[in-house]
């Protein structure tokens, strides 16, 4: 079967979306930062029993998502064997990238190495193993996830505020928009 162009440039612009919102501003950038061996095993550690390493879940639902939202905002009729296709694919993409290459861990131990020593990681690891670093991977998805909706709302309430003292400001000094 045969999909029209509007199909594959609506999956290409949610492709492109879907990267600039996941990706990191440079991807593979060059870093001064050496990652030993002891580095990356503490910090593969760290990331799996963090629950660091669900990233890539997360990930997939988002990619697929952003694919299937844009599919059928392209055509409501497309037939649902794509939005298994997508679904598939990505998930497929990104267990590769994350599980087989170990992608997400070769980006961000740079990160990790540049502001924490092996002892920093060490300990932290530790702590996480601990009953209360437990308690706290398993609250900080809900604690983040509330801490956003809060911020969202604050930042929501603000803007009316902030619009009115830019206008109010602009007028005083001669510049309203026209």
């Amino acid at each position: 079967m045969s999909y029209p162009l509007s199909l594959i440039r609506t999956l290409s612009v949610a492709g492109i979306v879907a990267a600039l919102w996941a990706t990191p501003p440079v991807l593979h950038a060059q870093s001064d930062t050496d990652v030993s061996e002891k580095n990356r095993a503490l910090i593969t550690e760290l990331m799996r029993v963090s629950g660091g390493d669900q990233v890539g879940q997360i990930m997939s639902q988002y990619f697929v998502q952003s694919f299937t939202q844009a599919v059928a905002a392209n055509d409501p009729n497309t037939d649902p064997k794509v939005f298994s296709i997508i679904e598939e694919e990505v998930n497929a993409l990104i267990t590769e990238e994350i599980e087989e290459k170990q992608v997400m861990v070769d980006l961000i131990a740079p990160i990790y190495v540049k502001h924490l020593t092996d002892e920093d990681l060490q300990n932290t690891l530790d702590f996480y193993k601990t009953e209360t670093g437990k308690k706290f991977i398993e609250v900080m998805p809900l604690i983040t996830q509330e801490s956003m909706q809060v911020g969202n709302a604050w930042g929501q309430s603000l803007a009316p505020r902030i619009q009115q003292r830019v206008m109010d400001r602009l007028k005083a000094e001669g510049l309203e928009p026209k």
